[in-house]
C-alpha cells in the first residue's frame, strides 16, 4: 500500500447507503486509491460548523460536538477518514463536507445526511450530493477551523503547561522527601545523643553513690575511733578510782592529809594511758595543777597544828 502523500487520489462516499444502527452514525469516507492519510489534515463539517479536526495526528473536536465525534485512527493508514458520531439526534441531519489536505493537494466530498427515527433506533439515509459551497460560506468553515485549531493549540500548551506543573510538583516532591530524610537523620542523631547523655548520667549517679558510700564508710571508722577514745578515757578513770581505793594508808603521811592527795603520779599514769601527745601534755597539766593545790592545803594544815600546840 502507498503511503506517500503526494500521490493523486479522490475520495469516494458510497451512494444510497441505509444504515439501522441505533444511536451511533458512520459517515463513510475513503481515499482511493487506498493511500496512507495518517500523516495528512482531515476536516469534517457540518454545515459551515468544524465538526472534526484531525492535524499533526490528534483530533480535536469542534465546538457542540464534543465527546460525539471521532476517527478510526487505526484505519487512517488504509486511507479510511470515515466519521463517527454518537449519540445522534434528529438535528444531526445534515450536509457533511469531508477535507483531506497532503502536502500539494486538496480533495473534498459532500454528503447529504438524513436521521429517521424507528421503533429500533435510527435509521440513517445518505447521498452524496455535488454541493456548491459559497465564498462566504467557505469562510465561515475556514473561521471554524481555525478556532478549532486554536483549540487543539490551546489543548496542546494546556497540556503542556499540566507537563510542567507536574513536573514541578514532582520535584518540589523529591526536594521534600530530601527535606523529610535529612529532618529524620537529625533526629536520629538527637536521639542518639539524648541516649548517650542518659548513659553519662547513668555513669555520674553510679559515681555519686560510690562516693557517697565511700563517705558514710569513712564516717562509721570516725565514729568507731571516738567511741574507743571515750571508752579508754572511761576505763582510766575506774582504774583511778579503784587503784586510790585499794591503796593502804600511808603511815609516813601527815596527819590531817587525804592519802588520795599522795598519788598524782599514779593518776598521771593512769590518765596519760592510750592518749596522744597533746592531750597528755594537758592531762599533765590538769594533775600537776590539782598536786600542787593539794599540797598548799597541807601545809595550811600543819602550820594551824603547830600554832594549836604552842598554845597549849
Amino acid at each position: 500500500m502507498a503511503s506517500s502523500s503526494q500521490e493523486e487520489f479522490t475520495l469516494v462516499i458510497p451512494c444510497d447507503e441505509i444504515d439501522s444502527i441505533g444511536s451511533s452514525v458512520t459517515v463513510p469516507c475513503h481515499l482511493s486509491p487506498d493511500i496512507s492519510a495518517d500523516a495528512m489534515e482531515i476536516r469534517w463539517f457540518k454545515g459551515t460548523d468544524c465538526v472534526c479536526l484531525y492535524k499533526n495526528r490528534q483530533v480535536t473536536e469542534g465546538r457542540g460536538f464534543e465527546d460525539r465525534v471521532n476517527l478510526f485512527r487505526e484505519e487512517l493508514e488504509r486511507g479510511d477518514v470515515s466519521l463517527q458520531l454518537r449519540n445522534c439526534t434528529e438535528s444531526d441531519s445534515g450536509s457533511y463536507l469531508c477535507q483531506v489536505k497532503s502536502d500539494l493537494r486538496t480533495e473534498e466530498i459532500t454528503a447529504a445526511v438524513q436521521m429517521v427515527s424507528d421503533d429500533f433506533g435510527w435509521i440513517k439515509k445518505m447521498v452524496k450530493v455535488e454541493a456548491e459551497w459559497t465564498e462566504e460560506e467557505r469562510m465561515k468553515m475556514e473561521e471554524s477551523a481555525v478556532l478549532t485549531e486554536f483549540k487543539a493549540s490551546n489543548m496542546v500548551d494546556l497540556v503542556k503547561r499540566m507537563d510542567e506543573e507536574r513536573r514541578k510538583e514532582q520535584q518540589q516532591l523529591k526536594e521534600a522527601r530530601i527535606c523529610l530524610d535529612n529532618i529524620l537523620k537529625e533526629l536520629e542523631d538527637k536521639d542518639n545523643q539524648l541516649h548517650q547523655l542518659h548513659q553519662m548520667l547513668a555513669e555520674s549517679d553510679k559515681t555519686i553513690q560510690e562516693h557517697l558510700a565511700e563517705m558514710e564508710r569513712h564516717e562509721q571508722l570516725e565514729d568507731s575511733h571516738c567511741a574507743g577514745h571515750m571508752e579508754t578515757e572511761d576505763a582510766a578513770t575506774s582504774i583511778r578510782k579503784t587503784h586510790s581505793q585499794e591503796l593502804p594508808p600511808d603511815m609516813n603521811s601527815e596527819p590531817g592529809v587525804d592519802p588520795s592527795e599522795s598519788a598524782p603520779a599514779s593518776e598521771l599514769r593512769l590518765v596519760l594511758l592510750g592518749r596522744t601527745g597533746c592531750e597528755m601534755s594537758a592531762a599533765g597539766n590538769t594533775i600537776l595543777g590539782g598536786e600542787e593545790r593539794s599540797q598548799t592545803g597541807a601545809s595550811t594544815v600543819r602550820q594551824q597544828s603547830e600554832s594549836r600546840q604552842g598554845v597549849v
